[in-house]
């Protein structure tokens, strides 16, 4: 069985290698809330992630699947409820023998591969494609953010401030260097 009863989680030392092996979860609203809490959302109406463990040589596999979430995000501006359909298509391989990263580089080489766990979260995984996937500044329709980008009236003096003019002042203070 490569499934708890809830097909929460996946236990892939369970699961047959000669096929694929589909999986589908939709989280319940108890789960959501505690997603919807921890990210910040005032609504999360969907939460779905639906694909297969594919089986890759011997001992590896890859996740193909898509997430889909219906949230709701406020508005960066105004606080407004901002709606955020989520359709993300991921792929993650789980590897047994993770190679070792090239001398002098701390990153892996591939940032979509990780050491097979004994057991894959579907409520996290989908929950972290979410986070990612979420815009990081919604904005309520008409909204002109333009009108802010520009500094008030009589505020900024004539000439352009350059980010060394305070550093000039101080050399014809006599402050420069005596070299």
């Amino acid at each position: 069985m490569a499934r708890a009863a809830d097909g929460r989680i996946l236990r892939l030392d369970t699961m047959t290698r000669r096929q694929p092996t589909p999986i589908a979860l939709d989280v319940d609203a108890d789960t959501r809330a505690a997603i919807m809490a921890d990210l910040g959302l005032p609504g999360l109406g969907r939460l779905r992630i639906e694909g297969a463990m594919i089986p890759e040589g011997a001992d590896d596999w890859r996740l193909e699947a898509r997430v889909t979430a219906q949230a709701v995000q406020e508005c960066v501006v105004s606080l407004a409820p901002v709606p955020a359909a989520i359709d993300e298509r991921i792929t993650r391989r789980y590897l047994a023998h993770l190679p070792p990263p090239p001398e002098g580089e701390s990153e892996m080489p591939d940032e979509d591969a990780e050491e097979i766990p004994r057991a894959l979260d579907l409520v996290a995984i989908a929950r972290e494609e979410l986070a990612l996937a979420l815009p990081p500044w919604p904005r309520a329709a008409g909204i002109d953010t333009d009108a802010w980008d520009a500094p008030p009236p009589g505020d900024v003096a004539e000439a352009p401030q350059h980010p060394f003019a305070g550093l000039a002042a101080l050399r014809t203070k006599g402050g420069g260097d005596k070299g």
